[in-house]
């Protein structure tokens, strides 16, 4: 009995729709052709295809985005921009849990003894439960509803979707997606996508987590790797013609290594985990020096990473692109919100502007921090 052979291409769609119904009965549609006209001609986007006999890959950016901005849009769509040289297919944006976000402001204010707020948009339940923890004065806390609603919710889009589950939720979709991609002969990896504040020279942030890949880019925040802060600063008219820039070498890492043709400065440069054993024998004579004792199986040494050696670091400047590098932080625009202290029609108007170029709604923003002061008023 003959069978018939296996598709060389599918469709991501259909392998999406699937591996999510094990955790939700709601059903959504995760991406949508999107048609170009011009006055001559009409071009339609293809959706994302994983391909049979090359590695299919999608782009991971998982963060807080409390509240997201626009440099994080900037980010993930520089980044898919500047990985299809290594089919890169489609990308998924990972809010944090609010359990997850709120714990992080806790921490920061515990270890600033600042005093307590509440986190925005918290109703009865979970999130009601959150809202009553302490956490940093200055720092407000969407929920992850509104976190989502703030960068276009579940709404289908060319290339990459939203994912509104719980972390590990999250984790049981992604391993039925790979089992389910793998059974019909296609090969799946994940990269983690980051800004420069999660990886540092000093071998800090995401570096010390289990990856296989990260990629980076400063095209929205300075990189302490990049000499000259990684053509980073605010956003200009016209952004000037830099340098090639050099790039310092992140401890634990081989040199960078420039991987696409060009000038350096707009060129792509990766390296690899390669740790030697002189690293090892200085980290750990560091530990004793500082008086750690508790042995070299226990190394928590937050200096030094702890990647596996397949482990690569991507790097994509900001000059890539045509438009200016920006600098935007989340950080930022929470300050901004916590200097709008009332309620007053003027003062929210004065906010909205000051959010303008900031976060892709500001009256969606403006709406959720008048609402959360209202609420908290009562």
């Amino acid at each position: 009995m003959s069978h018939s052979p296996l598709p060389t291409t599918a469709p991501l769609e259909g392998y999406l729709e699937a591996a999510y119904s094990t955790e939700t009965a709601t059903k959504r549609r995760f991406f949508a052709e999107a048609t170009t006209t011009t006055t001559t001609t009409s071009t339609t986007s293809s959706v994302p295809t994983l391909s049979r006999g090359r590695i299919n890959r999608i782009l991971v950016y998982g963060g807080c985005f409390n509240p997201p901005h626009i440099g994080h849009m900037r980010l993930l769509t520089h980044a898919y921009a500047h990985t299809r040289d290594i089919n890169v297919i489609a990308a998924v944006v990972l809010p944090g849990n609010d359990g997850a976000v709120a714990s992080k402001y806790r921490k920061l204010a515990h270890n600033s003894s600042s005093s307590a707020t509440t986190i925005i948009g918290a109703n009865d339940g979970a999130a009601g439960k959150i809202a009553e923890e302490v956490i940093a004065a200055d720092e407000m806390v969407l929920t992850q509803a509104q976190r989502m609603a703030l960068m276009g919710g579940e709404a289908a889009s060319e290339w990459f979707w939203i994912n509104g589950l719980r972390y590990s939720a999250w984790e049981r979709v992604r391993s039925a997606l790979d089992a389910a991609v793998a059974r019909d002969g296609f090969a799946l990896e994940w990269l983690t996508l980051c800004g420069p504040d999660h990886v540092s020279v000093e071998g800090r942030g995401l570096l010390r987590e289990p990856a296989r890949a990260l990629v980076v880019s400063d095209v929205s925040r300075r990189a302490d790797f990049v000499v000259g802060n990684g053509n980073g600063g605010t956003q200009t008219t016209m952004p000037p013609p830099p340098p090639p820039p050099p790039l310092r070498r992140l401890r634990g890492f081989t040199p960078w290594r420039q991987v696409t043709p060009g000038p350096p400065a707009q060129a792509v440069h990766e390296c690899r985990w390669e740790e030697t054993e002189q690293d090892e024998l200085q980290r750990k004579k560091r530990k004793r020096a500082e008086g750690d004792h508790r042995g070299d199986d226990n190394d928590n040494d937050e200096s030094s990473p702890r990647l596996p050696p397949s482990s690569t670091v991507r790097y994509l400047p900001a000059t890539l692109s045509s438009e200016p590098a920006m600098h935007i932080s989340s950080t930022q625009i929470r300050k901004l919100i916590a200097a709008a202290t009332t309620t007053t029609t003027e003062d929210l108007e004065t906010l909205r502007k000051e959010l303008q170029g900031l976060v892709s709604d500001p009256q969606m923003l403006v709406a959720m921090v008048e609402q959360y002061r209202r609420d908290a008023a009562r």
